[in-house]
Order: C-alpha cells, then sequence, then structure tokens
C-alpha cells in the first residue's frame, strides 16, 4: 500500500519527520481512498504512538538512572 506524500506543510513535516510508527499512522489517516472511520482510526493510533514513544523514552531513562522515586517506581511496577 502505497502512502502519497501530503500537500500540506504540516502533513508533510509529520509524515517525513516523525518516527515511524507516527508518520505511517498519520499518512495512512490523511489518505483519502480510505473510509472515515478507517481514517479516524488511524489518526488514534497516531495520537497513542505520539503519546506512547516519548513515555517509553522517558521511563527507560528513568530506569537506568540511579535515582528512584518511590511512588513512581510504584506505579512503573504496575504497569502492563
Amino acid at each position: 500500500m502505497e502512502v502519497p506524500v501530503p500537500n500540506d506543510a504540516f502533513d508533510r513535516f509529520v509524515v517525513e519527520q516523525f518516527p515511524f510508527p507516527i508518520a505511517r499512522a498519520y499518512a495512512l489517516a490523511l489518505r483519502a481512498e480510505e473510509s472515515a472511520s478507517s481514517r479516524f482510526v488511524n489518526l488514534v493510533v497516531a495520537y497513542v504512538q505520539a503519546v506512547r514513544i516519548p513515555a517509553l523514552l522517558l521511563v527507560s531513562e528513568y530506569l537506568a538512572n540511579n535515582r528512584r522515586v518511590p511512588r513512581l517506581a510504584s506505579a512503573l511496577r504496575n504497569l502492563r
């Protein structure tokens, strides 16, 4: 499935510069040939990835650091 390059400057920036999981879902949300529900689902996936990727980086940085915050450590233990 080929994803066309968007015309809008912001859309093009997202598709070309953002990490692949975000860019791919966003590009699929822009496809006019997709149904509205499919485009909406892809937009939600792009949003989830846009939140998830930085969160994973922050958790990784926290776990690599020797300084521990008890409340945060407790919250991270409960994540699945």
